[in-house]
């Protein structure tokens, strides 16, 4: 296992509908013009849980990458590709969605 480790639970039994946990994770020494993989283990698991949604700092608008809460709650893997230009993503922001 390469690189540090980040744990995010977001307990949905607490939260309102419409409530967001989020786990920004700063990108401070990408080089320009490359390209880098973020590969994540995660699991939705309970009643009110709604999507798993990846965000990059330089395009706020639409998430790069979406999941919903399948039948199963077992853990899954993804994976999101981070292509640099000549400016640097300097964030990645992974919000779980109560429903």
């Amino acid at each position: 296992l390469q690189g540090d480790g980040y744990y995010m639970a977001v307990p949905a039994f607490v939260g309102q509908k419409k409530d967001m946990g989020r786990l920004k994770l700063l990108l401070s020494d990408l080089k320009p013009k490359s390209t880098y993989c973020l590969i994540f283990s995660y699991r939705l698991a309970g009643e009110r849980v709604g999507k798993l949604r990846v965000f990059m700092a330089n395009k706020k608008t639409a998430p790069v990458w979406e999941q919903d809460k399948g039948k199963d709650e077992r853990w899954r893997t993804g994976k999101v590709e981070i292509l640099q230009g000549t400016e640097t993503t300097n964030s990645v922001s992974l919000r779980q969605f109560i429903t």
